[in-house]
């Protein structure tokens, strides 16, 4: 890869892991993640593939990346109809996968499962991540009544996968560097 060019996507895979925090940060703060960060984490990629074929990549990873990323989407999908993960988690996670491609798909979806687990576990500590307006015994719904955000076992508390996301999001940026792009 050119130099400049090589830089220049190092840049775009740095805004990637910089997008995941700052879905994390909205997550912790707000339980929310916004459309627009997915959508720049998709469009970052968009802009990196396009780096990759023009440096002589073939373009058969493009198709393999999205069918991973609507695999990761669908069994998301899945997971947020039943009330284990919010839209923006689920969103997040997809356009994520469009970084990892198949090559670290498993390994991201490893990192963030465990790091969801810890996140979980964390969150069974009296008082961590759980709000007035968030108890469920003050009458305030949880879980799927709240939006499909996930919450941490029976105690009814929100949790903030976007987290989670990001700790494998960081893990792909990481593998993509240390890769070369």
């Amino acid at each position: 890869m050119l130099p400049a060019l090589h830089i220049l996507d190092q840049g775009f895979i740095i805004a990637f892991a910089t997008l995941a925090l700052l879905a994390a940060l909205s997550d912790w703060s707000r339980f929310i993640i916004p459309n627009w960060i997915s959508l720049g984490v998709a469009g970052l990629w968009a802009l990196h593939a396009l780096l990759l074929v023009v440096q002589g990549h073939s373009p058969d990873f493009i198709l393999w990346s999205v069918g991973v990323a609507f695999v990761v989407f669908l069994a998301g999908f899945g997971m947020f109809a039943t009330g284990l993960l919010g839209g923006g988690d689920v969103k997040l996670m997809a356009a994520a996968a469009l970084w990892a491609g198949p090559q670290f798909v498993l390994p991201f979806i490893v990192i963030v499962t465990v790091s969801g687990a810890l996140l979980g576990l964390a969150f069974l500590i009296p008082g961590l991540g759980n709000r007035p307006e968030d108890d469920p015994a003050d009458g305030a719904p949880a879980g799927p009544a709240a939006g499909g955000i996930v919450t941490a076992g029976r105690l009814g508390r929100k949790m903030p996968y976007g987290l989670a996301i990001a700790v494998g999001s960081v893990a792909v940026t990481v593998h993509l560097l240390s890769a070369g792009g």
